[in-house]
């Protein structure tokens, strides 16, 4: 009966379903998705999977993407949106850096870069608590992207590293007041 019942769970565990049938799951099958797809395709059908709610299959596209063309002109948004997943939906924080280091090493002057220094000085204050470290990325983006729209989030977060979100004090311009209400 153990042996039995060990059967069922092992065959339960290692197949999915696929409509009416049950196929073993084969990491070289899933690879091959994508691997005979163009640069235009593979990013095309990675962005599918991010409008679809599907971002483990997103990520597996946009990393084969980043590494079977390292020259292609969408990789920086291909980190950024690898990164975005990692944080967001995975909680996978190291791997969001990861994503957000090779943009700031790989595209320094592709527009997007700025919100990868902008997100690893998030991370490592926000979730790491690393605050010297956030304060490298912050300082940078401020130096570098002086007119960037997230300059204001920026010095937020310098202003405010490390204190309780409840005990910070909205600035008198971040505030509503009662003329601006409109019932």
């Amino acid at each position: 009966m153990r042996l039995f019942l060990w059967l069922c769970l092992t065959i339960l565990f290692s197949c999915h379903s696929t409509g009416n049938r049950l196929a073993v799951k084969n990491d070289d099958t899933e690879k091959d998705h994508w691997n005979h797809l163009n640069a235009d395709d593979l990013y095309r059908k990675a962005m599918n999977y991010i409008a679809e709610e599907k971002p483990q299959h997103a990520v597996d596209g946009l990393s084969i993407l980043v590494e079977k063309f390292p020259q292609y002109s969408k990789n920086p948004d291909a980190l950024l949106s690898m990164g975005k997943i990692y944080c967001d939906q995975f909680h996978e924080f190291d791997n969001a850096i990861l994503c957000y280091k090779k943009m700031i090493e790989g595209y320094p002057d592709n527009p997007l870069t700025a919100q990868a220094y902008f997100m690893k000085g998030f991370i490592y204050s926000n979730y790491f608590q690393q605050f010297d470290s956030a304060k490298i990325y912050y300082n940078s983006f401020l130096e570098k992207y002086p007119g960037h729209e997230l300059v204001p989030s920026v010095q937020f977060e310098l202003n405010n590293m490390g204190q309780d979100i409840d005990g910070i004090i909205p600035a008198e311009s971040d505030t509503l007041s009662s003329k601006e209400i409109k019932p």
